[in-house]
C-alpha cells in the first residue's frame, strides 16, 4: 500500500478557492488543511508489522537557497539513485517489511512517483514551516529528527512494528545481524568506544512505543541548537535498555564522499 499525497492536491485547490470565494482568513484555511492532511495520513497509515524501516532522505538538496548543504558536488541523480539502492537493499535482507519515505526537499512529479512505487509509504514534508527552518542549521541532526518527529507524532498511535528501524537514505543494509537477538526489547546503536557516540545511519528501536522514540528526540532538539551533535545527544536521553553493537550491516558514502562499513 502506498500513500500518494499527490492525488489530494485538487481537493486542497478547490478548498482554497471556495475560501477566497467567501473571504476567509487564510490562517483558518492552513488550520483546516493541517487538520484533514493529518486525518488523512493516519486513516491511510494503519500498519501492524514485524519490521518496519524510516528512511530519511534530501533528494533534492539543492531546492533552496537557505537550506545547508554539506556536500556541493552531489547531485539530485546521485540522491536519487542511493535512495533506490537503499530500498532494495531493506527487501534483500527483510522482504515482508514496511518501508516509509521521509523526504524533505522539493523534488519533481515524475521522480517522487518512482520514489512511491519504490517503497510502500512516501510522506514529502519539504512545504512544512518547520522542516524547512530545520534545514537552515548546518547541524544534520535538525532536519533530520524534525521529519522524524514530525512523522511519529502524526501516525504513531497507529503504527504497530515489533522493530522500528531508523536508516538514512544512500546507505545499504549489508546484513541483518542487528535483528539477531529478535527477542530483546530496547534501542540498538553503533556504538564508538573512543568517542562516546552512536551512529545514527542505522539504528533499531525494538518493542518501543514511537511517542517513546518522539521523546527522545524532542529532548535532544535544545542541545542540537546549542552545537550537539544528535550522535553524542541521543545515547544520553534514552531510558530504555541501550544495546551498544560493534557491527549493524551498512555500508555507504558518508556525505557521498568517504566510504563506510558499520
Amino acid at each position: 500500500m502506498t500513500i500518494k499525497l499527490i492525488n489530494i492536491n485538487i481537493l486542497y485547490l478547490g478548498i482554497n478557492r471556495v475560501f477566497k470565494y467567501l473571504k476567509i482568513p487564510f490562517y483558518i484555511y492552513e488550520y483546516i488543511i493541517f487538520l484533514s492532511l493529518q486525518n488523512y495520513r493516519k486513516k491511510l497509515f494503519n500498519i501492524t508489522a514485524q519490521d518496519v524501516f524510516i528512511v530519511t532522505s534530501c533528494t533534492n538538496p539543492f531546492d533552496r537557497s537557505s537550506a545547508v548543504n554539506h556536500n556541493l558536488s552531489d547531485s539530485q541523480d546521485n540522491r536519487f539513485s542511493g535512495l533506490i539502492s537503499t530500498f532494495k537493499s531493506i527487501r534483500e535482507y527483510y522482504p515482508d517489511a514496511i518501508i516509509v519515505n521521509l523526504e524533505n526537499s522539493n523534488i519533481d512529479e515524475d521522480l517522487s512517483q518512482k520514489i512511491i512505487d519504490a517503497c510502500n509509504f512516501s510522506f514529502n514534508y519539504s512545504d512544512d514551516k518547520l522542516i524547512k527552518y530545520s534545514r537552515k542549521f548546518s547541524n544534520k541532526g535538525m532536519p533530520w529528527s524534525s521529519k522524524i518527529i514530525k512523522f511519529l507524532n502524526e501516525v504513531g498511535d497507529t503504527l504497530n512494528a515489533t522493530n522500528i528501524h531508523f536508516l538514512v537514505g544512500r546507505y545499504e543494509i549489508s546484513s541483518n545481524e542487528i535483528n539477531k537477538n529478535s527477542t530483546i526489547e530496547g534501542a540498538f546503536f553503533r556504538y564508538y568506544d573512543q568517542l562516546g557516540v552512536v551512529s545514527t545511519r542505522y539504528f533499531l528501536f525494538r518493542r518501543i512505543h514511537p511517542k517513546t522514540i518522539v521523546k527522545y528526540l524532542n529532548s535532544c532538539i535544545w542541545p542540537m541548537i546549542m552545537g550537539k551533535s544528535i550522535e553524542e545527544c541521543i545515547i544520553k536521553k534514552i531510558d530504555c535498555p541501550i544495546y551498544k553493537l560493534k557491527h549493524i550491516g551498512i555500508t555507504g558514502l558518508v556525505n557521498g564522499l568517504e566510504a563506510i562499513k558499520e
